[in-house]
């Protein structure tokens, strides 16, 4: 029958009759070989969807016939073609490459687990497993020993899993989405629909708190006593859900992440639900409203959005009444898995360095065509298509822009392609949007490196937009800290594709993340100023420098904990300050002083830029932590700063300041900061720590020329 079937294949192919429907399994090596070769004889070539029914029933096919295949196939078929012993290092290459971008899925993914057991290549088959999870949780299945011993590898994070309903799937779901972002969660999974009592005590040695909400009980109504009644219950649940909330994010600071209710699609009170007061969906938005006001106000919740998280899952998927009814679970089992995904998509978020920075390609990445062979004339971008695609990609660039990310021109052409932003008028980017520029013929990975270092910003705050898979390849390898997204090839995907990353998303905005872009064009106007300057000091005067100090409010309070938690090089004691931990200085103005300046000069504002914490102790003052951005270092900012400290300090009865240093691996700029501001050593008995102190009447106060000093009184 096979032999039979395999003759008249052209035909069959042709007509996508049979050959669909056959187990390929049973047949030999030598038929799959007849069967290219029938195919061949009829100048056809085996088509992707038999090529992917062959490859997953554990054959191989002939190099001749691998030429059309994707990428994850033709690994596959490679894998098949080998009989024992762990792959090649070629292979291995190629599938970590295909994780890392265009993750297997189906029974693709499956075919290729269950191969990579088969050859003892456990890591692989986990990495290839968790990459096609929550897509195709089947693939986990056949790797499970392997998943297990993977796990024992990482780093721990110890959380509470709380809901309304059952939260055990949710909790079992994390697992492996933790688990894909190199996370061993152990999720203690509350007792049942214990959410608020959960928010209001967090057990010891808890890292985190994760709690599921569903609309089933959150917005359960008996509807016996009416409308009415129905409101006011709702109000009650959710004044009790804020006020835990708000209590778990003062009382514990500790991370919190929560969801948002999910679109209602089977509305209580027909077309009125959008209005109506006992409306799921009116109900809905008052909780998603309460919930997003609560993020706004504490940095350590995170509010993920269950309509994002389910987007590509149908309404009907994501719900199984017999899973509710008989057992309490709110969400069926493949909703569960993308919104555990979710949560461990914002949980990496969170830890992960933010992008800070956009590397964006011109041809065919910004505009449709070649500059150097089309001219500007003819390059694609506008309102109409296909340069449509292009501006609005371009407008999304400009969004991340508007968000404070940094946006870099890297592209191999000649300089008059800087031109095209100035001439073309349906470019929506301008040569001014570019906080640097690096358009020549050089490697990309060249000039990466070289703005990153201008920038004083580390690769792995980078990320590299480029429509050839070569170029893409190339920043991989020579610049793995560099983030290189796979670009769909359609233009018209890339504007939603680009919204969608997730590794740009903000969790939280300060003023000067907002105002970052132009900040970085003030310092590209001050490093010109400093080219012709005649000396240093005429470059430092030339800077107009001015230094506003304030004390810490809750306005200022986001951005000097955001100092605290990035500042690396200027930061003497490495304190981690977090926002949580500011807000209890605020309360304790006699014993706490929280200080910060925000630097302007001729060229535009740098914002909130060094920050300091002192501690008072009857007539002494302890310098807890003092952190500045690497952005204007070497301005006497510090200088100036460190004298209107001193002088606050003063007026409130100190008489000596005591400050510290302790060594880091990135840290030695500041190693003789106090030595150097007139600060005599201090030998206190710390290890580790080199203690400087400076007394009233003996020392002068540190003070800049070149940098004038105010206070403001907000």
């Amino acid at each position: 029958m096979i032999d039979a079937l395999i003759e008249v294949a052209p035909q069959l192919v042709r007509q996508r009759q049979l050959l669909p429907a056959f187990d390929w399994s049973k047949a030999n090596k030598q038929q799959i070989q007849r069967l290219v070769d029938r195919l061949a004889e009829a100048d056809m070539v085996v088509p992707a969807w038999l090529a992917r029914d062959i490859l997953v029933s554990g054959h191989s096919l002939p190099p001749t016939a691998t030429s059309a295949l994707s990428v994850e196939l033709l690994v596959l078929s490679r894998l098949n073609d080998m009989h024992s012993g762990r792959p090649v290092k070629e292979v291995l290459l190629e599938i970590s490459e295909l994780v890392m971008t265009l993750p297997p899925s189906g029974e693709i993914a499956v075919a290729m687990v269950r191969r990579l057991c088969e050859l003892d290549a456990s890591a692989e088959a986990c990495a290839v497993a968790l990459a096609a999870w929550p897509v195709t949780p089947q693939a986990l299945h056949h790797a499970r020993k392997v998943f297990a011993s993977h796990l024992q590898t990482l780093p721990v994070l110890k959380t509470r899993v709380a809901g309304f309903s059952t939260a055990s799937t949710f909790a079992r779901a994390l697992v492996p989405a933790f688990a894909k972002r190199g996370v061993r969660i152990e999720a203690d999974e509350a007792p049942f629909g214990s959410a608020i009592a959960e928010l209001h005590r967090l057990p010891p040695g808890t890292q985190a708190s994760l709690i599921l909400l569903d609309p089933q009980t959150l917005l359960e109504s008996s509807w016996r006593t009416g409308f009415d009644a129905a409101a006011s219950d709702l109000t009650a649940r959710l004044d009790a859900l804020e006020q835990a909330i708000a209590a778990h994010a003062t009382e514990t600071g500790a991370p919190l992440l929560i969801n948002t209710l999910p679109t209602v699609t089977k509305p209580s009170m027909g077309y009125m639900d959008s209005y109506h007061e006992a409306g799921l969906a009116m109900l809905t938005r008052r909780t998603n409203a309460a919930l997003s006001a609560l993020a706004g106000r504490f940095a350590n919740m995170t509010l993920i959005d269950t309509d994002v998280a389910l987007a590509r899952m149908p309404h009907e998927a994501r719900h199984d009444p017999r899973l509710w009814f008989y057992g309490r679970i709110a969400f069926a089992e493949p909703a569960v898995n993308e919104i555990a995904e979710a949560y461990s998509a914002a949980w990496a978020m969170r830890q992960a360095k933010p992008v800070k920075v956009i590397a964006i390609d011109f041809d065919n990445t910004l505009w449709g065509g070649v500059f150097g062979d089309d001219g500007i004339e003819r390059l694609q971008c506008g309102d109409d298509p296909p340069g449509n695609a292009f501006k609005a990609f371009q407008v999304e660039c400009l969004r991340l822009k508007a968000q404070g990310k940094l946006l870099i021109a890297l592209s191999k052409n000649n300089t008059d392609a800087l031109e095209i932003l100035d001439r073309h008028v349906g470019m929506a980017l301008r040569r001014d949007d570019f906080a640097a520029v690096a358009v020549n013929w050089q490697p990309k990975s060249d000039n990466i490196r070289r703005i990153a270092t201008d920038l004083n910003l580390g690769l792995d705050s980078f990320m590299f937009l480029d429509d050839s898979p070569h170029e893409r390849e190339a920043m991989r390898r020579l610049c793995p800290e560099v983030r290189v997204p796979e670009m769909p090839t359609d233009p018209a995907e890339r504007p939603r594709w680009l919204r969608g990353l997730t590794e740009t998303w903000p969790a939280r905005l300060t003023v000067e993340d907002i105002e970052r872009p132009a900040m970085y064009l003030a310092e590209r106007r001050a490093r010109e100023l400093k080219a012709t300057a005649a000396s240093y000091d005429d470059y430092l005067r030339g800077l107009e420098q001015q230094l506003t100090i304030e004390s810490l409010t809750a306005r200022t309070l986001p951005r000097v904990a955001q100092l605290h938690e990035r500042t690396n090089q200027f930061n003497p004691t490495t304190r981690r300050y977090t926002e949580a931990d500011l807000s209890a200085f605020l309360s304790r103005p006699k014993t706490t002083i929280v200080l910060l300046g925000t630097a302007d000069d001729r060229f535009g504002k740098h914002g909130i830029v060094i920050a300091a914490v002192a501690r008072l102790d009857g007539g002494t003052a302890y310098i807890d932590s003092l952190v500045m951005s690497c952005r204007v270092i070497a301005r006497q900012i510090e200088t100036a700063f460190l004298g209107a400290l001193i002088e606050a300090l003063c007026k409130q009865g100190i008489t000596e300041v005591v400050a510290g240093y302790r060594p880091t691996a990135k840290n030695e700029l500041v190693r003789d900061l106090y030595a150097s501001h007139g600060f005599l050593p201090l030998d206190t008995g710390e290890q580790d720590v080199r203690n400087w102190i400076w007394r009233v009447n003996q020392q002068p106060l540190p003070a800049s020329p070149f940098v004038t000093v105010q206070w403001s009184l907000r």
